[in-house]
Order: structure tokens, then C-alpha cells, then sequence
């Protein structure tokens, strides 16, 4: 399953906390779970409550996708910081 999480979720610092419980509570395995960042959104993050959410819910096992690379302002270097697996590049940018 993939899960699309906001800017404003993602500095909630009780975010990787509870998405661990929910993964318990079901039973889950964390690598069942992929989480979707939009590529607006890691461009825009200008501290680092974003990265440590993204980087938390990473080791958890989750997947981290960036969706629609190449509608923002995001540079491959700066994704860095952020424990990307898949970057799905957005049709205009090939287009």
C-alpha cells in the first residue's frame, strides 16, 4: 500500500511513533507500507523535522518514494538528506 503524507504531517514529530504503533497493532510489516513525498514537499522543507520523519519512517523498513520528481525545485543533491528507494519522474519533466 502507498500512502501520500503532507508537508504538515511530515513535521509532526509524533509521526513515526504512531505509524509504528499502527503497523504493530495490524500486524504489518513496515516494508508492506510505502510512503509517497511529493517532490514539492522535500523542496519546500526548509528544516529538518521533514528529513527526520522520512529518514524514521526509512528505518523503520517503509519505502520512500518521491513522487512527481521534476514539478519543483528539488536537485538530485539535495535529496541527500532524505532516504529516497524510487524517484518517479513526472511525465512533463520527460515530456
Amino acid at each position: 500500500m502507498a500512502v501520500n503524507f503532507s508537508a504538515a504531517e511530515l513535521r509532526d514529530p509524533a509521526l513515526v511513533d504512531r505509524i509504528q504503533w499502527e503497523l504493530d497493532h495490524h500486524d504489518l510489516g513496515a516494508e508492506r507500507l510505502t510512503i509517497e513525498v511529493l517532490e514539492t514537499v522535500v523542496s519546500t522543507a526548509v528544516d529538518d523535522s521533514v528529513a527526520l520523519s522520512i529518514n524514521g519512517l526509512a528505518k523503520l523498513g517503509c519505502p520512500i518514494d518521491l513522487d512527481d520528481f521534476g514539478t519543483g525545485h528539488a536537485s538530485i543533491t539535495s535529496l541527500r538528506r532524505f532516504a529516497v528507494r524510487r524517484i518517479k519522474i513526472d511525465r512533463s519533466f520527460v515530456m
